[in-house]
């Protein structure tokens, strides 16, 4: 639903309520959706590929996995390791006023960022947490917002942030940090695009605008067969993340047929993909063993001096 759908936006005496705020042209050409995959191929490894193209759907139909228990339970952490134009990620996946960023700074009050929740559901929550540049205290600040904003929104804490109500939304945290509990975690260097001045162009052609106005064409027409793939993928798999991850593929990929496309082979994915590796447990000891190692085979490439008392 958006502010274009909504029969009573006309009134004058009508309150202003959240969905007045979000706007998308559900008039978009659908010609050039196919140019959606050739952006998607243009990103280096296929895994993130798949998750690129899942994040919108996650945020499209959140409401609808809620209802069948499979409530989007985890984030999308991506790790800038070196400085990257976080607006090319925040248009892949965001919705609503695609004319401007809606990326969400971590650093704000609570108060502030209260009101951003709650005015949010069946979208994106693009969560800047990036702390490189900052002091100590909006360091800290920055940590425990995103903690708040993940648990909220992935975890479902009902009271938290002052939010008496579950957020149904996917969460994407742009930071620097990996994050060890429900987030898949995805590290965004220099060759995350194979031609990153080739996805600009096709960007230009606005095929995500295409390719969401088509697929929820095809939600809303195939709606039972969409609610039977998630439900069945909540009772057979008992990992929620994988179920989650497993059942908008289907669904995906249910989508491309009906345009002529096999998904896998024009993204060259894997037959069969190996779900767990995206809801695989970072643990903290397993952080500082990697930590030791590294610093344990490059020693010898430093050079030591010996220092100088004055």
């Amino acid at each position: 639903m958006t502010s274009e759908k909504f029969p009573l936006c006309t009134r004058q005496d009508f309150p202003n309520l959240p969905i007045l705020e979000k706007h998308f042209n559900p008039f978009v050409s659908m010609e050039n959706i196919e140019e959606y995959l050739g952006m998607i191929s243009t990103i280096s490894r296929w895994e993130n590929r798949i998750l690129m193209m899942e994040i919108p759907v996650w945020e499209m139909m959140a409401s609808v996995f809620a209802e069948e228990k499979l409530k989007i339970n985890f984030c999308v952490n991506m790790i800038f390791l070196q400085m990257q134009n976080k607006w090319d990620f925040s248009q892949f996946v965001q919705i609503f006023n695609r004319d401007v960023s809606e990326i969400i700074e971590a650093d704000m009050n609570e108060k502030k960022l209260a009101e951003k929740l709650s005015a949010c559901n069946d979208e994106v929550i693009i969560l800047d947490a990036c702390t490189l540049l900052e002091n100590s205290y909006k360091r800290r600040k920055i940590r425990e917002n995103t903690e708040k904003v993940k648990q909220k929104v992935c975890g479902g804490e009902n009271s938290l942030l002052g939010i008496e109500r579950e957020i149904y939304c996917s969460l994407l945290i742009f930071s620097e940090q990996i994050q060890l509990n429900n987030a898949i975690n995805v590290f965004v260097d220099a060759d995350f695009w194979k031609k990153p001045n080739e996805f600009q162009e096709i960007l230009r052609g606005k095929p995500i605008e295409s390719f969401i106005a088509c697929f929820i064409q095809f939600a809303e027409n195939n709606l039972h067969e969409v609610h039977t793939i998630i439900k069945n993928n909540y009772i057979q798999t008992p990992n929620k993340c994988e179920a989650t991850l497993q059942a908008t593929w289907e669904i995906l990929r249910k989508f491309w047929e009906s345009r002529g496309i096999i998904l896998g082979e024009y993204l060259q994915i894997p037959p069969k993909i190996e779900w767990s590796i995206f809801s695989r447990k970072i643990r903290e000891e397993d952080l500082i063993r990697i930590f030791i190692e590294a610093v344990r085979d490059d020693i010898k490439y430093w050079k030591t001096i010996e220092k100088k008392s004055e």
